[in-house]
């Protein structure tokens, strides 16, 4: 399952048109904004993500959704591979 950060979206709702006045607001420096702003960080930090939910007024969690798949394609394609999560056969003993 893919995760995205949706800060950019939340922070334009509460008036906050950058990353830049974001980074400031919340005390963060300006490139860690970035990632968070674009979506691009793999790893989070808690902390940080609370700094960002704080100035935003909302909490952490509403600031990751799960990633959109396109329609026809698995959310988890290795899996289904590999035959995990369908139904099971039954063996004969």
């Amino acid at each position: 399952m893919r995760v995205k950060l949706i800060v950019k979206d939340v922070a334009r709702l509460r008036g906050i048109e950058n990353a830049r006045r974001l980074a400031a607001l919340a005390g963060i420096p300006p490139s860690v904004a970035y990632g968070y702003w674009d979506d691009k960080v793999e790893n989070f930090s808690r902390t940080t993500l609370g700094k960002i939910a704080d100035v935003l007024d909302v909490e952490p969690g509403m600031l990751i959704v799960r990633a959109r798949v396109p329609s026809g394609a698995s959310s988890t394609p290795s899996a289904n591979r590999a035959g995990i999560g369908g139904a099971r056969k039954e063996r004969n003993t």
